[in-house]
């Protein structure tokens, strides 16, 4: 049994199995570089020589250039699209240029500052206008206070499409308040009386007319509609609901004590 054990321990140190003394091998295997790139010049060949090959001839051509029957597909549309042009561009979403948006950025600011100066421009216009029109002492006397708010309700007028109520008031130095309680907004326009729409399953005026005579019949003077509504219902007839009935009544004044 010793020397089996032994004979089998041999063979296995010399299979390398048990051999702690091996040195590992330094080689550091390649790392996958990520998606293949293809030039155009090389899609075109490839197709080319795709094309005329036979079925078995076809696979040969796949496992030596690694590649897929699926994406010689999608080369022969981008052939088919635009020539070599398309061919060169990847299959992928093309990233797009940080400058572009950077560019439409400073273009988007740029035109937003022009407006503020154009806004800024048109302000002090009206700010030197008014001021060189009410600024002299006797247009601040109750004499003059007539010419100055004229003045000032133009230059409010002349602003407000460009700037706004609020900012025109501050630089013309008119408060929002008064001018809104000088200049209040229009009332809402009086809108047409409603009238209402007959209803469709209305009584007639005849039909009306008997159900009140009915309700004033020596036998149902003394009653209450829905008294009359139930005794009538006993009897096989209908007239009108009871809601109906008080209607009717109300119309003529009838509704009090029975």
């Amino acid at each position: 049994m010793t020397t089996t054990i032994d004979h089998s321990d041999d063979a296995r140190l010399h299979s390398g199995a048990m051999d702690d003394t091996t040195d590992p091998d330094p080689e550091v295997p390649e790392r996958a570089r990520g998606p293949r790139r293809f030039a155009a010049a090389y899609k075109a060949r490839i197709l080319d020589e795709y094309d005329i090959l036979s079925k078995a001839d076809k696979g040969a051509l796949l496992r030596r250039e690694g590649l897929y029957s699926s994406l010689l597909t999608e080369w022969r549309r981008q052939r088919d699209r635009g020539a070599e042009k398309a061919l060169g561009r990847p299959s992928s979403r093309q990233a797009g240029d940080p400058r572009d948006k950077e560019i439409a950025k400073l273009r988007k600011d740029k035109e937003r500052l022009a407006g503020e100066l154009d806004k800024a421009r048109k302000v002090i216009e009206v700010q030197g206008k008014t001021l060189s029109t009410v600024g002299g002492p006797r247009h601040r006397q109750p004499a003059g206070r007539q010419r100055r708010d004229q003045v000032i309700d133009d230059a409010i007028c002349e602003l407000t499409p460009t700037v706004g109520v609020r900012v025109a008031c501050a630089a013309v130095g008119e408060s929002r308040a008064r001018h809104y309680r000088r200049h209040p907004k229009s009332s809402p326009p009086i809108k047409p009386e409603r009238v209402a729409a007959p209803q469709p399953r209305a009584l007639a005026n005849p039909e009306r007319e008997e159900v009140r005579r009915v309700l004033n019949s020596p036998d149902h003077v003394d009653e209450a509609p829905a008294t009359v509504y139930a005794k009538l219902l006993d009897e096989g007839v209908y007239l009108a609901s009871v809601p109906t009935m008080y209607r009717i009544l109300r119309e003529h004044g009838e509704v009090g004590d029975r």
